[in-house]
């Protein structure tokens, strides 16, 4: 199983039908569980952000259903915010994301995001294993 964190910012791209085909393939694995076995994961700041949009929140009952998204308490996600944020080593505004890496496990992000990017994979922030980031289908090994 592959725990995989959606930004709120490719969310609406990935949990509903991609017009961008290079979320194809983890829209499926998500959805239907075709090729992989994935699990969204959220907690914190990314849940708050993922509440805001509403046209989302049915797709989120269906996966939570099938045992593909998952919670990670927002307290501990929080307490784990405010640690990487006062490291001062994210180049971005997205030390949650980070975080919720750290708490989850997770070590798959889909964004669009350079800087949080650049964050994901570095190794001061998250390391054994390290982070990477699909960015599409030619990045289907990851979801293995």
């Amino acid at each position: 199983m592959t725990r995989v964190i959606v930004d709120a910012n490719v969310a609406c791209m990935v949990f509903q039908r991609p017009t961008d085909s290079k979320w194809n393939d983890l829209h499926e694995a998500l959805l239907y569980g075709r090729r992989f076995v994935i699990v969204a994961v959220h907690g914190g700041t990314l849940t708050r952000e993922y509440e805001k949009i509403s046209k989302l929140k049915r797709v989120f009952v269906q996966l939570d259903r099938a045992g593909r998204l998952h919670a990670f308490p927002h307290k501990s996600v929080d307490g784990e915010t405010s640690t990487v944020s006062s490291s001062g080593i994210c180049r971005s505004n997205d030390s949650h994301i980070i975080a919720l890496a750290l708490i989850s496990r997770a070590r798959v992000l889909c964004t669009d995001d350079p800087a949080l990017m650049t964050d994901f994979k570095n190794k001061r922030l998250i390391s054994s294993p390290r982070g990477s980031v699909y960015r599409g289908s030619k990045n289907n090994h990851l979801l293995r």
